[in-house]
């Protein structure tokens, strides 16, 4: 993740306030069990444009459950965790750890897949201190509903109290209200480290938290297998109808009803004619493969070589092919207000980057910054995830926090980029090491100010030096 799959909510509240997405729809819209999910009247063109409308809202639901289903509810999981309580990540990641897709050494992560059904739960945070922080909540649509942060609250100790729709009752005294959307929510926590060092005191912070919560916990009707038609299908309507449905959300919902995706009928697919059965299984196969392929329209230029995601991303509204296309590269990633993550897998003249050549990065010394920010080197593998890359330094990242870093004299910093070590001991000591062939960077820049959210200061390119 950063855990590196995309976007929390993070707009700035004062401690008190409710956060909500909106209203949700009720029985009055329609969308309950037994909608017609026939379409006898609809030709085969309409029939695809249908389905491909069902696939990109669906894939952003199925995704995210199938994975809160793998880690609560899948009995072959040695690491099962209860839902509602806390897991903490105790280590930074390094070379050896293939689990998560372009890692981060900056943060340990806790979270908690939250179940707030059966009521209302009780969150004790501890005192963070100066320390970088933030705790964001996703709802089961991906969309980022609510966060608090160091930006947005200041470090000071808190007790949360988070409900869900329905429940009317008043925060005990001293708790500050979460109102979120949705009954099933995901919690993400990231926690500043500042090297192997660090990591006690960190690990401390993470064993003050505690989630205080009813108990009950409502089991899956089905499980989920997103390469078979009929089981994307019963599993994503299973997943949406745990939750509320959005208002917002309603009237593509009605029309997408007729080709079998109705929120909490698992028995929509039987009910379904052969031709829009064959329909979906023609077409799931290439709807995948669409949302994989590059899309130049749903990227953002953040300078020469960097890209980024569009500006809404974890705020998606509408946009459902976009918060697909999130979803399937990068789950959990704080929207732009708290961090902005740059990819470059170029350097400034369009040339893809390898360790065959030398390369460096000039970061100005008023970079608008006022967390932190750090550069981190991948290799992708052939499925196209990224992975650290061993080296002799055992250096994953460089960053404004790294130790020994030699600096210009007008402050700004010059990151050497290459497979051997650097001549000078002044470029040593800012080698980020790469490996001898292909190569890609990520640059995540925590709490953005204003000139890089607006793009009015771009981000410096990557120089090739032979």
């Amino acid at each position: 993740m950063d855990p590196n799959r995309r976007t929390m909510f993070c707009a700035p509240m004062a401690l008190g306030a409710a956060l909500s997405a909106g209203p949700r729809a009720n029985a009055g819209t329609g969308m309950g069990r037994g909608v017609a999910a026939s379409a006898s009247s609809t030709s085969e063109t309409d029939i695809d444009q249908l389905i491909a409308d069902a696939f990109f809202y669906a894939f952003p639901v199925h995704d995210l459950a199938r994975v809160r289903w793998g880690a609560t509810a899948n009995l072959l999981n040695p690491q099962r965790m209860k839902v509602n309580q806390l897991s903490h990540a105790r280590r930074l990641l390094t070379a050896q750890d293939r689990g998560v897709t372009r890692p981060n050494n900056d943060t340990l992560y806790s979270s908690a897949w939250l179940d707030l059904s059966q009521g209302p739960i009780s969150l004790h945070l501890p005192d963070m201190g100066t320390r970088y922080w933030s705790l964001a909540f996703m709802d089961p649509l991906t969309d980022n509903v609510g966060c608090l942060s160091r930006r947005t609250s200041g470090g000071a100790a808190r007790m949360l109290w988070l409900s869900s729709p329905g429940t009317d009752l008043p925060a005990p005294s001293g708790q500050t209200p979460i109102r979120l959307p949705a009954h099933e929510i995901w919690l993400l926590v990231r926690l500043l480290v500042d090297g192997e060092d660090d990591l006690p005191a960190v690990n401390a912070l993470q064993d003050s938290m505690r989630l205080d919560a009813p108990p009950g916990e409502r089991r899956w009707s089905s499980r989920p297998q997103e390469r078979d038609a009929s089981a994307f299908i019963t599993f994503t309507n299973d997943a949406l109808g745990r939750n509320p449905v959005l208002m917002r959300d309603a009237a593509l919902l009605r029309r997408v009803s007729t080709v079998g995706l109705v929120p909490g009928d698992l028995a929509a697919w039987e009910r379904l004619s052969p031709d829009i059965r064959a329909a979906w299984e023609r077409l799931l196969p290439t709807l995948m493969e669409r949302l994989r392929a590059p899309n130049p329209a749903m990227r953002t230029i953040l300078g020469p070589g960097w890209l980024s995601g569009l500006d809404h991303i974890g705020r998606f509204g509408t946009d459902y092919e976009y918060r697909a296309r999130v979803a399937l590269g990068g789950l959990g990633a704080l929207e732009r207000e708290e961090a902005i993550y740059a990819t470059a897998f170029v350097d400034a003249q369009s040339r893809p980057l390898n360790g065959a050549f030398a390369y460096r990065l000039n970061v100005p010394s008023g970079l608008p910054v006022s967390g932190f920010w750090s550069l981190s080197m991948y290799r992708s593998e052939a499925d196209g995830r990224a992975f650290f890359v061993p080296n002799a330094l055992h250096r994953f990242t460089v960053g404004d926090r790294t130790p020994g870093l030699a600096r210009e004299p007008d402050g700004s910093l010059v990151i050497s980029i290459q497979h051997t070590a650097p001549s000078s001991a002044e470029h040593r000591a800012n080698w980020l090491p790469a490996p001898a062939g292909p190569f890609n960077l990520s640059w995540r820049l925590y709490e953005p100010g204003r000139p890089l959210l607006n793009r009015s200061v771009s981000l410096p390119g990557i120089e090739r030096l032979a």
